[in-house]
């Protein structure tokens, strides 16, 4: 416990007063993480939010980990939001890995939610276990040093800066407290405090190369060199760090001249991390192949992952051109409403949604539809569900006989391509789409003479935020899962 606290203190820098969201699995590192934090809440005087986010990368066991996590938040009165994203379908559409996938959904889901609590830091339960594999997984997969030095106590969350109803810039920061704890320590402190945790069994599958690493090359590792084995790894990782770091400085100073000098005027290593901060700061996937092929090649246009088009100039300085934009939407995540209070509130990327039921005879007479709708609440149903239009999608607009394909809709009325796969849409109880963001209504919803409850349905669409197309954020009060 006092180590944990001198690491929040000391390494994390969590100040005194400040909300810090933690991110919980279910697994055996973050619900110990969880329960130490709550334990230490007090002392230090900080709020815990609980964050839970659901890969639906297994099945019913993805959701009785979402409900246990859920759970744990109860059982401690802590507040919660949980999310959903369909990574498999994102990876497929992007053509990126499931880990790169899950880790965009995961990291945007927790910058949201960070930003609805006003917190500035996430807390994480990666352990030393964890950075030692992480080590070994960069090693073979070919990383420079930026990736050798491994995680950090405290870093910049990797997707850019959300930003608050009044546009402000906030600065969200991951931290570590259990980095300097092995795995088994941990273990020992759930057994001996009798925490319930989650197996994840994808854990020891050996079809991830993490996994081979971890049940294969590090029990061997430790046979021949023994409990040394995991300094000498972080010893390894603090001397890149810390070369690493220099040259990041040395590029970003460059930058902030606005690269004046010859692109090949300058050592290789700096070259290198020229092109990668800039390619990072366009939102740019890459890795080391690529970089090569741009610090190698002035001029010439190299294809990046996504069908973005990059080249760089004599000074180094880069140029990003998107490829051609999908005809088809990124297949989207959907979440379940639960409309079991009088009125809620649902966050989406770009896009606020505030529901109330409210009396036929307030309805007023006039409004804008762009900026609030109503529909017959029965009709809709107890429960309805958010997410991204998608193929085959069939809508009947008010006024409509029948139902069309969403898809010939937008056609008709002239929504551009990239527009589409922006546009969100309602589901009802019934699995009917009662509601297209800046269409008309469903005719089935609209509001009769036998309508007896009215849902109100307030949108307020905000300017695009930074995180991947379909991770939805919702606040844990408004009973949204």
């Amino acid at each position: 416990m006092t180590r944990v606290r001198e690491n929040l203190l000391f390494r994390c820098n969590v100040n005194s007063g400040e909300t810090l969201l933690v991110g919980v699995s279910g697994g055996v590192d973050s619900v110990v993480l969880l329960d130490v934090l709550c334990k230490l809440r007090e002392a230090l005087k900080i709020r815990l939010v609980v964050a839970h986010f659901n890969h639906q990368l297994r099945g019913r066991a993805a959701d009785v980990d979402e409900d246990f996590v859920r759970g744990l938040a109860i059982e401690r009165g802590l507040p919660y939001c949980v999310g959903r994203g369909d990574v498999r379908g994102y990876a497929e559409a992007s053509g990126i890995s499931i880990e790169m996938a899950a880790r965009e959904f995961r990291h945007g889901f927790l910058a949201q939610v960070a930003q609805l609590y006003g917190a500035q830091k996430i807390a994480l339960g990666h352990q030393l276990d964890d950075q030692v594999e992480l080590f070994f997984l960069r090693v073979l997969r070919g990383t420079g040093g930026e990736g050798l030095r491994g995680m950090e106590w405290v870093s910049r969350t990797p997707v850019p800066s959300t930003s608050d109803s009044a546009g402000n810039k906030g600065r969200v920061w991951l931290v570590r407290p259990l980095l300097s704890f092995r795995r088994e320590e941990i273990e020992r402190y759930a057994q001996a405090e009798k925490l319930r945790f989650r197996l994840d069994v994808t854990n020891y599958s050996e079809e991830y190369l993490r996994n081979r690493i971890r049940h294969r090359v590090i029990p061997l590792l430790k046979r021949l060199f023994g409990e040394a084995f995991y300094e000498n790894v972080s010893r390894v990782m603090d001397i890149v760090a810390a070369e690493s770091g220099f040259v990041t400085e040395v590029a970003q100073e460059e930058l902030k001249r606005g690269l004046v000098r010859r692109f090949d005027s300058f050592p290789l290593a700096v070259q290198r991390q020229l092109l990668r901060l800039q390619l990072i700061e366009a939102g740019v996937e890459y890795d080391f192949e690529k970089i090569e092929r741009l610090r190698i090649s002035e001029g010439i246009w190299i294809t990046f992952p996504r069908a973005v088009n990059v080249k760089r100039d004599g000074h180094g300085k880069i140029t990003v051109v998107p490829g051609q934009i999908r005809s088809q939407p990124i297949p989207g995540t959907a979440i379940t409403v639960e409309l079991n209070a009088q009125t809620g509130v649902v966050d989406l990327p770009g896009l606020s949604i505030r529901w109330t039921f409210v009396r036929p005879k307030d309805v007023p007479s006039e409004f804008n539809p762009g900026k609030c709708e109503y529909f017959d609440a029965d009709a809709v149903g107890r429960r309805l569900v958010i997410r991204h239009w998608k193929p085959g999608d069939r809508f009947m607009p008010i006024g409509f006989s029948s139902a069309a394909k969403l898809q010939d809709l937008f056609v008709n009325w002239k929504i551009p391509l990239e527009r589409r796969r922006q546009l969100w849409v309602a589901e009802s109880e019934s699995g009917e789409i009662f509601w297209v963001e800046g269409l008309r209504i469903g005719e089935k919803f609209k509001i009769t003479s036998k309508t007896r409850r009215v849902l109100k349905w307030e949108i307020n669409r905000s300017v695009a935020d930074h995180c991947p197309p379909d991770v939805m954020v919702v606040k844990s009060n408004c009973n949204v899962w």
